[in-house]
């Protein structure tokens, strides 16, 4: 039998289609990168846990921590950031929106039309 090792959901693979073909507009990398790393096993995406934004949005402030994964609750996170994954938990939106932070999904910042150089990759 053959294990599935990238995204069965239409609606992902889309997503992923939709973020190659941007990157290839914009001649931007991280579009490209973001588009495999959604195509890869789900084993193998991104999980980040909030205490972690929030450590990294100190570091770039005014930029946009996008997660080609989902956005876990697992500590406190007492500044606003701003941030962009495939998902989030429930609790983890919960968190972020009582810090006054900001979501978005992946497919937002592709209509945004976000320059490049307001992103910063989180894996």
């Amino acid at each position: 039998m053959v294990k599935r090792t990238g995204p069965t959901s239409k609606i992902t693979k889309t997503l992923a289609i939709d973020l190659g073909k941007h990157g290839r507009q914009t001649k931007a990398a991280v579009y490209d990168v973001l588009a495999e790393a959604l195509l890869s096993s789900t084993r193998t995406r991104a999980e980040i846990n909030l205490h972690r934004l929030e450590q990294l949005a100190a570091l770039h402030k005014g930029k946009i921590l996008v997660v080609p994964g989902k956005i876990l609750a697992t500590g406190e996170i007492n500044s606003p950031v701003e941030v962009a994954a495939f998902r989030f938990s429930a609790s983890a939106k919960a968190k972020i929106v009582a810090a006054k932070g900001k979501m978005h999904s992946l497919q937002q910042i592709i209509e945004q039309k976000i320059p490049a150089n307001k992103l910063v990759l989180v894996k």
